[in-house]
Parts: C-alpha cells; sequence; structure tokens
C-alpha cells in the first residue's frame, strides 16, 4: 500500500507477501513469472488467466464496500475514520459474502478458478498461509490498518474499481 505525501512522492506503508499475475498467452505463464519476479519478488504466481487475475484483487471488495458503506461515517468524521477498524460488521460482511460470490461467477465464466476474498486477501498479505483468513484480517483490522479514508474522494474507490470516476460531487 501506498499513499501520496506530495506530487512524485509516495509513502510505501506495506508490501504484499505474495503476487500473482495473468497472462494473455498461457504459453507464456512461465516466461512472465519469471520476468516479474526479476523485477518485483513478490510476482512468482501465475492466475489461469487476466480476469482472475484482475477479479482477485482483495481491495477490489473490501475497499468499495467498506468506504461506500460508511459513506456518513466518513463525512461526519472529518479525517478520524479507521476504515478496517469501524466498516466490518457482520451485515456489511455480508454484502463482502455476496459480492464475492458474484466475483467468482464472472471469474468461473471465464475458466477461472474461484476463491474467497478472505483468502486472497491472506494469500496477498500473510507469509504463513497456514492461519485462519478471517483472523488474519482480524489482526490486520485490531493492529489498525491504514487511517482513513478522510473524504469520498478516495482511491478506495476511483482506484481499486476502475471506470466508477466522475461519481462523486463535492459540496
Amino acid at each position: 500500500m501506498k499513499i501520496r505525501i506530495k506530487p512524485g512522492y509516495v509513502e510505501i506503508l506495506f508490501k504484499n507477501a505474495r503476487n500473482s499475475i495473468g497472462v494473455l498467452q498461457s504459453e507464456r505463464v512461465t516466461e512472465a513469472v519469471n520476468l516479474m519476479g526479476s523485477l518485483i519478488d513478490t510476482y512468482q504466481y501465475a492466475r489461469t488467466n487476466i480476469v482472475e487475475s484482475a477479479w482477485h484483487n482483495p481491495n477490489l471488495i473490501v475497499h468499495t464496500v467498506g468506504a461506500i458503506m460508511s459513506a456518513s461515517r466518513i463525512e461526519y468524521s472529518r479525517g478520524d475514520f479507521w476504515m478496517y477498524k469501524e466498516a466490518f460488521t457482520p451485515s456489511i460482511w455480508n454484502i463482502i459474502k455476496q459480492l464475492d460470490a458474484e466475483k467468482n461467477s464472472v471469474i468461473k465464466s471465464f475458466g477461472g478458478k474461484e476463491s474467497a476474498y478472505i483468502d486472497e486477501c491472506k494469500f496477498r498479505t500473510e507469509d504463513d498461509l497456514q492461519q485462519d483468513s478471517m483472523e488474519v484480517f482480524k489482526s490486520y483490522a485490531a493492529e489498525g490498518g491504514p487511517k482513513g479514508p478522510d473524504s469520498l474522494d478516495t482511491r478506495f474507490i476511483y482506484e481499486d474499481v476502475p471506470g466508477f470516476n466522475g461519481c462523486y460531487e463535492q459540496s
């Protein structure tokens, strides 16, 4: 994860334990993984295809649901909002599970492998994959995760869901 400090500068807050890629030409997957792995050491894994790779990005679901469903709290708190500590109540987990099922349906229809959001989150962030996925998430939340977002004009919506730009109007 990164946060922008000023134009041209970011602060890296977290490095994923592992990342996966999808390749358009499946016969070149080994070549692609080797190339990516030589550039960024966490890229050592391949997905079935690019749809599976893109849609298993955990932020696609958790950041958008957390931010959108916490819109009033984000605006009210004026920068004192901790999404991972505050947003993920049982009702919000029900929404995440429903969106996750839809995500997996799309992945499956493109010939990819289904996987739960919470397992993908653990895969990307945790060194020890033997741990319970929900416990990994709860531990991250208890540690605070990143503070924010502090407004609805946030990467949690606009970067994590491409094409969503233009929906935010500040009053």
